[in-house]
């Protein structure tokens, strides 16, 4: 696995856990010491002031609400992928060694096949006859 997606897994892991919810213009989580993942304030937050209406405020808090699950999915689909890389160049490595093999093997036959051929052009022009008068002088 790469740094970056160990990064993302790290800062995945150190989040507050459970389930984060939007209420607009804040994120809360049941599981977080006061409830509040992140909230979008004027002033301070002990502030009395109502919370600005910011541009896409509430799409963003949507958006860092789902940001865990998202984030797991992404994961856990990363890893799925990085899986079946794995195993395919593990059948692509075994493809390559059966290739080779092959190879070697195709030399082989075509080495039998001018054998062969060789055999059958002396057996038909007589050459074997000739081959074994010659040693049998020896």
């Amino acid at each position: 696995m790469n740094d970056r997606i160990q990064e993302i897994r790290r800062r995945h892991e150190a989040a507050t856990p459970g389930t984060w919810n939007s209420t607009g213009d804040a994120v809360r989580c049941d599981h977080s010491p006061n409830g509040w993942i992140c909230q979008m304030f004027e002033g301070s937050e002990n502030s009395e002031e109502p919370t600005r209406d910011f541009e896409n405020a509430f799409i963003n808090a949507e958006f860092i609400a789902n940001a865990p699950d998202d984030i797991a999915y992404l994961l856990s689909e990363v890893e799925r992928l990085q899986q079946i890389t794995e195993a395919q160049g593990k059948v692509i490595e075994s493809y390559q060694r059966i290739e080779k093999d092959m190879e070697s093997d195709y030399v082989q036959v075509l080495e039998l096949i001018k054998k062969n051929e060789l055999c059958t052009h002396m057996s038909k022009t007589g050459t074997y006859k000739l081959a074994d008068e010659a040693l049998s002088h020896l």
